[in-house]
């Protein structure tokens, strides 16, 4: 590709230039540079262009870009470059965050073409969470009617300047640290979207995104990525156990289960040992025993709340017969792309556990068992729940 230097000669710097052609075209080459010489000294001060812009303009021709030099105004010299190519890339230092720590990393930008002085180089950081609810009504004539409400809250939203180019930047690859201090305070990341029995649609997220751009006149080069964040634990984990019984309608003897957990904190893709004894002195017959992850969420949007429970995975075992003794371990495994328990203003998500024993005809015997589920450092399993869904616009 060939590059294009367009000179353009304006203004008061010019109008000695402009007499010294007017004595070349009345009186010769020879007057008018002896005329053009008395002005040397005027003119070097107005029209010479400096060693920066003449490195730009070098370096622009190098590399086949599109360059103007307008020497005029009574500012002394300007170089425009034509539109700036390259890349530009966000490197963490993690793959996940807890609320509270620092996020380091680096901005790495390859240019092709130069970037002009007074351009400089920008990061924005923005936490927040979204909510809609989409409210269908049916009227006493059958008519729907549908009401839409909408809400959000940010947790953060910070912009600061990384770099101020102040000499041209030529064609090269370069790198910018950076780094910021998280609120502790935050709930984790969470998404999703439904439509319940009822024809109400759901939707809520909260988001986490760091955005990178070189500020150039035209079209900026620009780069945003979501960052993973777990809400901070405030508290240990700690070992859990209980025990149930029942009896049953025309049938002797009662059904009995204990379990016993070493702890109530779990991570995503960690499997979850479970201690289960069943004593059945019934003559009823446990078909299976059960494991199920529930999911609670609470979602506002305005003055509309949605209170929705549901089954996110389960396992099932064999069962125990009337009148006879079970004990065992079971792990029960959890899906790697859960999202982790989080409290939010307008978005809400915990976790239990239902332990079952499933009997027919009749009410079964189950436990509810609150866990937590977070984001911890584990070697070798990286974290991306945003690459579970893509929500458009939010």
């Amino acid at each position: 590709m060939s590059a294009h230097v367009t000179i353009k000669v304006s203004g008061n710097v010019d109008h000695h230039a402009a007499e010294a052609m007017g004595h070349a075209m009345g009186h010769g080459m020879e007057h008018a540079m002896e005329h053009a010489m008395e002005h040397a000294a005027h003119d070097a001060m107005h029209a010479a262009v400096n060693v920066t812009a003449a490195a730009a303009v070098t370096a622009a021709v190098a590399s086949g870009a599109h360059v103007d030099v307008h020497l005029g105004g009574g500012h002394g010299p300007h170089v425009h470059l034509g539109k700036v190519e390259g890349d530009i890339r966000l490197l963490m230092n993690k793959g996940f965050y807890v609320a509270g720590e620092r996020v380091e990393g680096t901005v790495d930008i390859t240019l092709r073409t130069p970037a002009p002085m007074g351009s400089s180089i920008k990061i924005r950081w923005k936490g927040f969470e979204r909510t809609l609810i989409e409210n269908t009504i049916v009227d006493a004539s059958g008519a729907k009617q549908t009401n839409k409400y909408k809400d959000d809250h940010t947790f953060f939203k910070d912009e600061s300047v990384l770099y101020n180019i102040v000499t041209p930047m030529i064609p090269g690859h370069y790198n910018y640290p950076f780094f910021y201090q998280l609120p502790a305070n935050l709930p984790g990341v969470f998404f999703d979207e439904r439509r319940e029995w009822d024809n109400d649609k759901v939707k809520a997220a909260i988001m986490y995104k760091v955005k990178v751009w070189l500020d150039v006149p035209g079209k900026d080069l620009k780069r945003t990525e979501k960052i993973t964040i777990s809400e901070a634990l405030c508290k240990t984990p700690q070992p859990l156990h209980d025990k149930k019984e029942k009896g049953f309608l025309l049938s002797k003897g009662k059904l009995k289960m204990e379990y016993w957990m070493t702890k109530n904190i779990f991570c995503p893709g960690e499997g979850i040992p479970i201690k289960i004894k069943v004593d059945n002195e019934s003559h009823k017959k446990v078909n299976h025993i059960k494991v199920k992850l529930m999911r609670d969420l609470e979602i506002k949007a305005k003055h509309m709340v949605k209170r929705i429970t549901e089954e996110i995975s389960r396992e099932a075992w064999p069962g125990v017969a009337e009148k006879s003794e079970v004990e065992n371990t079971f792990n029960f495994p959890l899906k790697a792309t859960v999202f982790p328990t989080t409290h939010g203003h307008l978005v809400e998500c915990k976790y239990h556990l239902d332990l079952e024993c499933d009997v027919p005809m009749a009410v079964d015997l189950e436990h509810h068992v609150p866990i937590t589920i977070v984001l911890m450092p584990t070697l070798g399993v990286p974290i991306n729940l945003y690459a579970t869904y893509t929500p458009h616009g939010w």
